[in-house]
């Protein structure tokens, strides 16, 4: 098991590429709020409980974690989702071709990219016109992974942990002893 509850064979983390990526949601989504900060994302455990970043909008990366099911290698792995893609997740639980209430989601998806890996990228999801249950081994697979908003819980006391170490756990200088016949006094 990995440190957020995946199992060790999997990445940990879904990466959407370039031109189609075809998945299969698992589990609904979870909220997860995260700061840019010097090339890299840094979880946000909350402003009430110290997170020392900015939290203005414009500073807050706000994404949606997901268990998916990567058909590129057949693995579950976490997805973050932008709200562009989770917009159309909702959207097609409700429509009526495509409706469905309970995870795991009831067909696959591919999800276009373009730009991927930029601000500026566009998203399309296209659902499979195949309706099929996960495998009995998949559903093993994901039934054996952290609930997704324990995953999320986890990162969050991880990320508020690196700020705020305890004195036992900082790193402790080892100096030499005190040799009282050495004191000038």
């Amino acid at each position: 098991m990995n440190e957020y509850g995946g199992a060790p064979q999997s990445t940990p983390y879904f990466q959407i590429a370039e031109g189609a990526n075809k998945i299969r949601v698992l589990s609904e989504g979870a909220i997860i709020a995260s700061h840019w900060i010097g090339q890299k994302f840094h979880t946000c455990f909350g402003k009430d409980k110290g997170c020392q970043y900015p939290h203005e909008r414009e500073n807050v990366n706000i994404k949606f974690l997901h268990w998916i099911i990567d058909r590129k290698d057949e693995t579950t792995k976490l997805a973050r989702f932008p709200y562009t893609i989770e917009k159309e997740i909702g959207a097609l639980s409700a429509d009526e071709d495509w409706a469905f209430d309970t995870f795991p989601m009831p067909f696959d998806l591919t999800l276009k990219a373009v730009g991927a890996g930029t601000k500026e990228v566009k998203y399309s999801v296209i659902p499979s016109p195949k309706r099929f249950d996960p495998s009995e081994t998949e559903l093993a697979d994901y039934q054996a992974q952290t609930p997704i908003e324990e995953v999320v819980e986890r990162m969050k006391e991880k990320a508020f942990k690196l700020a705020n170490p305890k004195v036992e756990d900082l790193p402790v200088k080892e100096e030499e002893p005190i040799d009282p016949d050495a004191m000038p006094f």
